[in-house]
């Protein structure tokens, strides 16, 4: 089938490659999406759109949704189950590590796809399934042979450093701006999760105006080259060319100087925690 594989933990994750999805479905790109779980253990909305027990079925939907405006293919569901919070401690699924391996395989080897994207080695912003992901994805993709990029890749100046993967510097930039209407629209789909972005608000209209800012606001999407694969298949660089940013060079001293900010925000999270105790 060809085309790019998206492996991700919870419906909306594919927000952080939205404007990628939207640019290769406008090349003819095929689309496919795995998704570990039917976030579960999620946000009902505020106000809200769901019950506890009604909000698999209506995130299923709205993954659903989100995905038919970005073009994608096909959507498959892995059956695992996405716990709440322990408090405000995020958590990932129940598994065996080797079933899930497995799982990703499979999947990989039904689509053949030439480029797998998944989660960040941080997870994102630290989350424990996504973190998962990424591990078994790219121990898949390497069994497989096939080509893995993560999302969520770290660069400087970006101004979202919460939300990037410290260890993942990113080889490819692009300019999700021309589809900023597509990015906007498929995640309006997620109207269980407009919350979780944008803060608790009190109209449809505020959540519009604030998640349209937040598009507007991370428009730059950046990738990094996970497992090699089959060089021949690797066809990022080729897709993205329309929309791509050059992305700084790393020196030694732009890495460790990186790497003493990450290493003095996790000492600021930890003391803070620490003394909410």
């Amino acid at each position: 089938m060809a085309g790019l594989l998206l492996v991700i933990a919870h419906p909306d994750d594919e927000i952080f490659c939205s404007g990628l999805l939207a640019h290769l479905s406008s090349k003819g790109v095929p689309l496919h999406i795995v998704c570990l779980t039917r976030g579960e253990g999620g946000q009902i909305g505020v106000p809200p759109k769901a019950t506890r027990e009604t909000l698999p079925a209506v995130r299923e939907r709205e993954m659903a949704r989100a995905a038919e405006v970005l073009g994608v293919e096909s959507l498959v569901f892995l059956e695992y189950t996405d716990p709440a919070p322990d408090g405000s401690r995020l958590r990932a699924p129940d598994h065996d590590a080797a079933r899930l391996e497995h799982d990703i395989a499979v999947q990989i080897n039904k689509f053949d796809p030439d480029v797998v994207l998944t989660h960040g080695s941080t997870g994102d912003y630290g989350h424990p399934a996504h973190v998962l992901m990424h591990r078994m994805t790219k121990n898949a993709a390497s069994k497989v042979g096939v080509v893995l990029y993560s999302f969520n890749a770290f660069f400087p100046g970006s101004g979202r450093m919460g939300a990037l993967n410290r260890n993942d510097w990113a080889t490819i930039l692009v300019d999700g701006s021309p589809y900023q209407q597509t990015r906007f629209e498929s995640f309006w789909e997620h109207e269980t999760q407009w919350s979780v972005f944008v803060g608790e608000l009190s109209s449809k209209e505020d959540y519009r105006s604030a998640l349209q800012q937040y598009f507007i606001d991370t428009s730059v999407e950046s990738y990094c080259r996970q497992v090699a694969g089959d060089a021949s298949r690797d066809l990022m660089e080729e897709w993205c060319r329309e929309i791509m940013i050059d992305p700084p060079a790393p020196n030694w001293f732009m890495r460790t100087r990186y790497s003493l900010i990450w290493t003095l925000r996790e000492l600021a999270r930890r003391i803070k925690r620490i003394i909410v105790r």
